[in-house]
C-alpha cells in the first residue's frame, strides 16, 4: 500500500484522474481530508481507508505500523488542511505507482505492508 501526503486538493483530483488514465483501478484509492465535503467533491468513499474520516487516520495509520512521528505528520498534515491518499497495489506495479504520486508534488510517500 501506497501512503501519500499531496498539499492541495487540486494534486489529489489530477493525481486519481492520471492514475485511471494508468488503468490503475480508482476503488484502491482512499483520499482522506478534513473537509469531508470537498473529499466527496473529488474522490468516492472507498479503498483500504473507507468510511475512515480524519479523526480516525491516526489510529488506523498506529495498526499499519507507522512510526508515532509518520503518524503525527500525516494526522497534523489532515488537520492542516492537506490530502493524505492511500492506494492499494501490486508489487509489480508499486514503482509506477510512486512516480506518479512523486509527479504530483506528494510530500510523503511510503510503501507499507498492510
Amino acid at each position: 500500500m501506497i501512503l501519500a501526503i499531496l498539499s492541495k486538493s487540486a494534486h489529489a483530483e489530477t493525481l486519481l484522474n492520471n492514475l485511471a488514465e494508468a488503468e490503475f483501478d480508482i476503488g484502491d484509492v482512499s483520499v482522506v481530508m478534513r473537509d469531508r465535503q470537498m473529499r466527496d467533491a473529488i474522490a468516492k468513499d472507498r479503498g483500504p481507508f473507507q468510511g475512515l474520516g480524519a479523526r480516525d487516520l491516526g489510529t488506523r495509520l498506529s495498526q499499519l505500523g507507522l512510526s508515532t512521528s509518520d503518524v503525527k505528520l500525516c494526522a497534523d498534515a489532515v488537520a492542516q488542511g492537506k490530502v493524505f491518499v492511500a492506494m492499494r497495489c501490486s508489487p509489480a506495479s508499486e514503482a509506477v505507482a510512486v512516480e506518479m504520486f512523486q509527479d504530483h508534488a506528494a510530500e510523503l510517500i511510503k510503501v507499507v505492508k498492510p
